[in-house]
């Protein structure tokens, strides 16, 4: 697998020697609501759109994590948010890799830094994300993340900003297919990746299971 050239930034502090921060901001911003909208199109309405001041000001909290090349003009390779839903627990959102780099591994390398951060934010935290794509899932295996039922974390799932309703969402993974054996096979990758419906996945399942206690 080739490697592509990146550099990440977490920090708006982390474009300075780039340029100015704030145009450089705003441009990423712009670019991060092109790739989420255009990738709706082929996918209507699985992502949330998010405007070029929603991306900048969730950078500026601290909450995204961007990828671009090391040269200007600098484009965006792969983009994350990091929603605090509580103390001790992050979600995955707006997770888009640049349609002409996908498959050579940024979205696994984008999301295994995702995971790092939220570590580095506070060791003792945990990530969570909702999925309606094979190949998101996929993904998000290869940086440590694993499916799990809604049904066994009734907290975590009140807790997502996707899952507000839950219990009625058409969309949601039902109980009958959120056995350990459907998930396995979820994760075997021979078939080419589609759509599957919208599946929980956790960055660490213990943590996960104390935060249900704890409750």
């Amino acid at each position: 697998m080739t490697e592509i050239p990146h550099l990440t930034v977490t920090r708006i502090s982390d474009l300075s020697p780039l340029g100015d921060p704030e145009i450089l901001l705003s441009d990423i911003g712009r670019q991060v609501t092109g790739l989420i909208a255009l990738y709706n199109l082929a996918h209507p309405g699985e992502m949330v759109p998010k405007t070029p001041s929603e991306i900048y000001h969730q950078f500026l909290a601290g909450e995204s994590l961007v990828m671009i090349t090391p040269a200007a003009p600098y484009q965006v390779l792969f983009h994350g948010t990091l929603y605090p839903l509580s103390e001790k627990v992050m979600e995955f959102g707006s997770v888009i890799t640049h349609p002409d780099f996908r498959g050579l591994g940024l979205g696994t390398l984008g999301s295994r830094e995702m995971v790092a951060y939220t570590h580095r934010l506070n060791h003792a935290s945990f990530c969570i994300s909702t999925v309606k794509q094979e190949l998101t899932a996929w993904v998000l295996q290869s940086a440590s993340m694993l499916p799990v039922s809604f049904y066994n974390f009734p907290r975590l799932t009140s807790l997502t900003c996707t899952c507000d309703h839950a219990s009625a969402c058409q969309s949601r993974r039902q109980q009958i297919d959120s056995t350990p054996e459907k998930f396995s096979a979820l994760l075997i990758r021979d078939r080419p990746p589609g759509k599957i419906p919208c599946t929980l996945m956790l960055s660490d399942v213990s943590l996960a299971i104390k935060h249900e206690q704890s409750g």
